[in-house]
This record gives C-alpha cells, sequence and structure tokens, in this order.
C-alpha cells in the first residue's frame, strides 16, 4: 500500500478491530504528516480527541475538516469540541452554519447539548422531542432521542416518563436485532427502578 493509505489502514485497525488509542492518534498523525487536509484522518482524530477530552486539539483538527470540504458531516466533531470548551456561542454559531449548509436531524442533539449546558432544560427537551420526530426513518437515532429523553424526564422527577421511554429505547433496540444495546437499555431500566421506585417513602 501507498504510505498514506497504510496509515489510514494502520489507524483504522486499532480503532475498530484492536483498539489502542495512542497507536490510532499515531496513526493518524502519521497520515497527516504526508496530506494535511485529508479529511479523514483530520475528522477521525478529531473524534478521538473528544473522546479523550483534548477539546482544543479536537477543534483545530475539526475546523481544519470543515474548511478543506464544508459537507455537513465535518461539523459534528466541531460542535462537540466547542461545547467541550465551554464556547457556547461558537458553537450554536457552528450550529447555525452546519444547518445552511446541510439540514439534518442530528443537528437537534446538539442543540439539545447546547441548551442543557446552559442550564436551559426545557429547550434542551424541545430539541431531544424535534429529533425524535425527525428521526421516524432511522431506528438509531429513535433510540438515542429514548435515551436522552429518559434522562431529561428523570432530570425533572418525571419517573413514569423516563420509564416509558426506556422501554422505547428497548423496543427500538430488540427491532434494530441488537441484542447488547437492548440488555443495556434493560440495566439502565432495572437501575432506574432500584433507584427510585423501590426507595422507602421519606420519613418512613
Amino acid at each position: 500500500l501507498p504510505e498514506l493509505e497504510r496509515d489510514l489502514a494502520v489507524a483504522w485497525y486499532y480503532g475498530l478491530v484492536d483498539y489502542n488509542p495512542a497507536k490510532l492518534i499515531a496513526a493518524y498523525r502519521s497520515a497527516l504528516a504526508l496530506d494535511p487536509d485529508n479529511t479523514i484522518a483530520l475528522n477521525n482524530l478529531a473524534g478521538q480527541l473528544s473522546a479523550e477530552r483534548r477539546w482544543a486539539e479536537a477543534e483545530t483538527l475539526a475546523t481544519r475538516a470543515t474548511q478543506v470540504d464544508s459537507s455537513g458531516f465535518y461539523y459534528d466533531n466541531l460542535i462537540e469540541a466547542k461545547i467541550g470548551l465551554g464556547h457556547l456561542a461558537d458553537a450554536r454559531a457552528t450550529a447555525d452554519q452546519w444547518e445552511k449548509v446541510a439540514p439534518a436531524p442530528f443537528l437537534n442533539f446538539h442543540r439539545a447539548a447546547i441548551a442543557a449546558s446552559e442550564g436551559d432544560y426545557a429547550g434542551s427537551e424541545r430539541y431531544l422531542h424535534a429529533l425524535q420526530r425527525a428521526a421516524q426513518g432511522s431506528p438509531g437515532l429513535q433510540a438515542l432521542a429514548a435515551e436522552l429523553l429518559a434522562r431529561a424526564s428523570e432530570r425533572r422527577g418525571k419517573l413514569a416518563e423516563a420509564t416509558q421511554h426506556i422501554r422505547d429505547e428497548m423496543e427500538l433496540e430488540e427491532a434494530r436485532g441488537l441484542p447488547q444495546e437492548y440488555l443495556n437499555a434493560a440495566a439502565n431500566l432495572a437501575e432506574f427502578e432500584i433507584s427510585y421506585r423501590s426507595r422507602p417513602a421519606a420519613g418512613g
């Protein structure tokens, strides 16, 4: 393989087959040394650095990716990095730019995260409901919306509502044929019920 393709293949291997963050990062950095505008390396390295909460580095790489290719796909990591840095006005402006370039249902996820980071939980929940409505053709996004809505309902003390959202998530994961995701949701439901429904009444 040509050196650039080899670096990308190595990064893919250490990202998905034999997970090793240090080797993944090294491979993508090597790829960028050969081709600084390679959007695969820019985007995936930004995602890995965000996962490690290295927000400033992720922001720099994600910004470069959007400069090379303005497709909406590359705004995802940029918004996440800006939220991580606490640059919420910049994150909102970036979301607005993404909407102009290529509107996508997932934008509601980021808008919900921005609103929650600002303490606007009602606004965050409205965006999550918008995500749920826009995701009717995507069971994966529907499941994500159900999971996040469960957390939002729990935060507001709406326990029955939260339980129903978790059950919706379980149903979606079962329909998708993802037993591990179904079991994860079931475990969340069990933990939720232990924490709240089995809690003795105050003073009891």
